[in-house]
């Protein structure tokens, strides 16, 4: 009898008892293993605006009448502020009010922790990580050489020969007379006639372009193939640079930014200003005064609000039993949550994404780790369950 309950004794303290508790709980002190962190969403925003110049080509005013009624015509310099993308990201950070001290009775503690402390595994000796890089660079914007010249023609096509007559004093026959002299003056061009010779220039380009396209002329000499797309290349280079002199320029300096938020359970149906922006003057402060706001939504849905109800009728149910549920390890049930970028009044960008911290936390029981076949696999950035599984 005493070797059978010596036995049974021996048998069920090789039990793996798995226990855990929060290091701010005033009892966690009693437990001796291995500290954990469970993780919560950091969201990124990333912000891509475009500086778009409008530049008045010389020849503007004359557009119309060498060139007809043209509807992408640029009257006057400005600059304009355009949002052009906006993209979400979403990084884990520990989460330091939900530090856990895990325990066992056993001579060993099969966890597998990130370099953060994240939970990977249970009981997973060959289980590799990969840690996924977030490499985000703030206010970061491209380098851009600007160049808002015109190609305007040389500048000895911008003059003309003009004839003045003048009259010369000669004498025939003891007879003065003024005799006609036609004396040749160098003047410049007006621009309206330096606009009708570019104008006339661009319909004679045109005019070759089709002659190229259509094969007008002596065949013989006519490019084909990579010649021929190349000439047809240049001209449309060459039309474009005649044409902007009339219609104007636009270019574009494109600047980049990154904006980070930790949502808290109190932001769900709230909007929060990322920052301020203004068609004249691009992206402005979020305490500034001038701009319209730009908005982060925040809102989850109706999901986790089940599990939680379930929780605490669990909890009643085992404070009115005066029963106790060892808790074994603490995880995440992440909440999903849509994301939703509003600019006047409009949203311009949505995402839906699982954020940790919006949802809640709930435990294994130890009773499952009795098995020591069993393996569990997690998604450290969420803290979540990914797999439970027995070895076979």
């Amino acid at each position: 009898i005493i070797l059978i309950i010596f036995a049974l004794f021996s048998c069920n303290t090789q039990k793996n008892i798995i226990t855990s508790a929060n290091i701010e709980n005033n009892e966690a002190y009693k437990y001796q293993g291995i500290i954990y962190t469970l993780p919560k969403t950091k969201i990124i925003v990333e912000v891509e605006i475009n500086k778009i110049f409008k530049i008045k080509g010389p020849y503007t005013e004359f557009t119309e009448q060498y060139l007809g009624n043209l509807s992408n015509v640029i009257k006057k310099n400005e600059i304009i502020w355009q949002i052009s993308q906006i993209k979400f990201h979403t990084v884990p950070i520990a989460d330091t009010s939900n530090i856990y001290v895990i325990s066992t009775n056993s001579d060993f503690l099969p966890i597998n922790l990130t370099k953060e402390g994240f939970l990977t595994c249970f009981n997973c000796p060959e289980f590799e990580y990969k840690s996924p890089s977030f490499d985000f660079n703030p206010h970061s914007t491209n380098n851009y050489e600007n160049n808002y010249t015109f190609n305007l023609l040389p500048s000895d096509k911008n003059y003309k020969i003009v004839y003045d007559t003048i009259y010369k004093e000669q004498v025939f026959d003891t007879i003065i007379r003024k005799v006609p002299i036609l004396k040749p003056n160098l003047v410049k061009k007006t621009t309206s006639e330096q606009a009708k010779e570019l104008a006339d220039r661009l319909m004679t380009l045109r005019d070759d372009r089709a002659a190229l396209l259509v094969g007008e002329g002596d065949n013989d000499y006519l490019p084909t193939g990579d010649a021929l797309k190349l000439m047809l290349t240049e001209i449309d280079k060459l039309e474009a640079s005649y044409l902007s002199m009339f219609v104007g320029k636009t270019d574009t300096v494109k600047y980049s930014y990154t904006f980070s938020y930790i949502p808290e359970a109190t932001d769900n149906n709230k909007q929060i200003v990322l920052f301020k922006f203004s068609e004249h003057s691009g992206l402005l402060p979020a305490e500034n005064l001038y701009g319209k706001s730009v908005f982060l939504s925040i809102k989850t849905d109706k999901k986790n609000y089940k599990i939680e109800k379930y929780q605490d009728n669990r909890f009643f149910y085992f404070s009115q039993t005066k029963s106790k549920i060892q808790k074994g390890i603490f995880y995440r049930i992440p909440q999903q949550t849509k994301l939703r970028i509003i600019y006047d009044k409009q949203v311009i960008a949505e995402k839906t994404e699982a954020i940790a911290q919006l949802g809640t936390i709930d435990f294994l029981p130890t009773n499952l780790f009795y098995n020591k076949k069993l393996k569990i696999e997690f998604y450290p950035e969420l803290g979540a369950i990914k797999k439970i599984f027995y070895e076979q």
